[in-house]
């Protein structure tokens, strides 16, 4: 991923990525006009039920994965209820961003933490 470790992500929408495109579900999330553009990047969400471990089509033309996001957009889009997806991102798409992640858990729960207090007007 072209995206470092620790950029804090807003997904535009969200699309399982483990799945055929015809048959997958695409969810357009609830995107706030951020003043703080510096801070945050916007795009795709590729997200699924496994580890992406190879590189499909739509994964390649995504601009970010994740697996958390999919499954909370679907029950939101259920019950008709918006959702906004805030996350940092917690690897560089390489063997080792376990432990990466792990070395930094705490300044990146901080960093998710001050950008949403710095922008809760906006974000609600």
């Amino acid at each position: 991923s072209s995206i470092p470790l620790g950029k804090i992500v807003i997904g535009e929408d969200v699309i399982e990525w483990d799945k055929p495109v015809l048959e997958s579900h695409h969810i357009s999330l609830i995107v706030p006009e951020i003043e703080n553009d510096l801070s945050y990047f916007q795009g795709k969400v590729m997200s699924g039920d496994r580890l992406a471990k190879s590189k499909t089509t739509p994964m390649m033309q995504c601009k970010m994965i994740d697996s958390i996001t999919y499954p909370i957009a679907r029950v939101s889009q259920y019950f008709n209820i918006p959702v906004i997806s805030i996350g940092i991102v917690g690897d560089y798409c390489t063997a080792n961003y376990q432990k990466a992640l792990q070395n930094l858990i705490n300044p990146l729960t901080d960093k998710l933490l001050a950008f949403i207090q710095n922008n809760l007007s906006q974000l609600v």
